[in-house]
């Protein structure tokens, strides 16, 4: 028998044990730090709804009450948004629009030529149509995570990103109806409830 060889055989046997002993470790360690952070995320949405119910009880039609955050590219902050309908059931629509990026100064350093790709590659929310009868409400989500790019192989820039936010009722508008220009050159503004238009900002570091 080769002793010098079963010896080397068994050493690595006994290493390998040790390896996956701690990946399994670490595995545990990564499933209970995940757990605690949803924990933490589902409460601080928790008190966000608390705060959008409160304030559409209190008379308000659109909520959002916290709208500025910040983030690490490739970090997701989540906004909350609340609706209340009046009068007839209504059919509402969300829309979230990138407007503009301005740096500490104020100065624009991303301008709106670049929301297609920040929209689809920044935002997350359901767009979808929602029907509300009268005096009900609706929460959602809005996730913003800033791409390392602003367009393609143009990366981030740090800077305050601001998107619009269009709560459009009863109405067949497309999102470029949230623009900045097709707000302010709108006739009589009756697709958008309320007839205003709402900011989100994140601020990139």
């Amino acid at each position: 028998m080769n002793r010098k060889g079963f010896e080397l055989t068994a050493g690595f046997i006994v290493m390998l044990i040790i390896i996956l002993v701690v990946f399994m470790g670490s595995i545990y360690f990564i499933k209970i730090f995940f757990e605690k952070s949803t924990e933490m995320k589902l409460e601080i949405e928790r008190s966000t709804k608390e705060q959008i119910e409160s304030l559409l009880q209190d008379g308000g039609l659109v909520s959002i009450p916290i709208n500025i955050k910040e983030a690490n590219i490739g970090e997701s902050q989540t906004f909350g948004l609340g609706v209340r309908n009046i009068g007839d059931t209504k059919g509402f629509r969300i829309v979230v629009y990138f407007n503009k990026a301005i740096d500490s100064l104020g100065e624009v350093i991303v301008d709106e030529s670049y929301a297609d790709f920040i929209n689809d590659n920044w935002l997350l929310y359901d767009s979808n149509e929602f029907f509300l009868d009268s005096n009900q409400l609706n929460i959602l989500p809005i996730a913003v995570r800033p791409d390392f790019n602003i367009a393609e192989a143009e990366p981030t820039l740090p800077g305050t990103y601001l998107f619009n936010v269009c709560v459009f009722a009863d109405s067949v508008m497309d999102d470029s109806a949230c623009s900045v220009d097709a707000f302010k050159f709108s006739a009589d503004k009756q697709d958008y409830y309320t007839k205003k238009m709402y900011s989100l900002m994140v601020k990139v570091k």
